[in-house]
């Protein structure tokens, strides 16, 4: 490509320009060579994006080499939470709960803490957040 420049530029009256660069020299024409430029930016941004999600780093997880040919499946999750390790737990379970201190029922029989009781959060006919109760302590 840079023979072909410096071939319109000094050989020729013109030079390079668009009307010149799809004139072919040494086999090929400086357009041809933009589009291949081009080509190979798409094909390593592509490689670069899958690489980054497959080859493990300190961040995040990598995902399996054919990520990208799975289907995505999508499922609804009610009264469960989908926990760090993949386990799913009900919400309500006690013994997904440990027990609250006498120092913090004080807390909350005289009112130092803080309490949301069925908080509902809806975006047009979405529903965010349904009936979330919380409790945080002084401390």
């Amino acid at each position: 490509m840079i023979k072909q420049v410096f071939f319109f530029n000094y050989q020729t009256a013109e030079g390079l320009n668009f009307s010149s660069a799809n004139t072919p020299y040494l086999g090929y024409s400086f357009s041809g060579g933009m589009w291949m430029l081009l080509l190979d930016i798409v094909i390593y941004t592509i490689l670069g994006l899958y690489l980054d999600q497959v080859v493990p780093s300190q961040f995040g997880v990598a995902k399996p080499w054919n990520f990208c040919c799975k289907k995505s499946v999508k499922r609804r999750v009610a009264d469960e939470e989908v926990g760090l390790l993949g386990q799913v737990a009900k919400l309500n379970d006690p013994k997904n709960f440990e027990p609250v201190a006498d120092s913090l029922k004080r807390q909350e029989q005289s009112k130092e803490c803080l309490q949301v009781r069925g908080l509902v959060k809806k975006f047009g006919e979405k529903t965010a957040v349904n009936g979330t109760s919380l409790t945080m302590y002084n401390g």
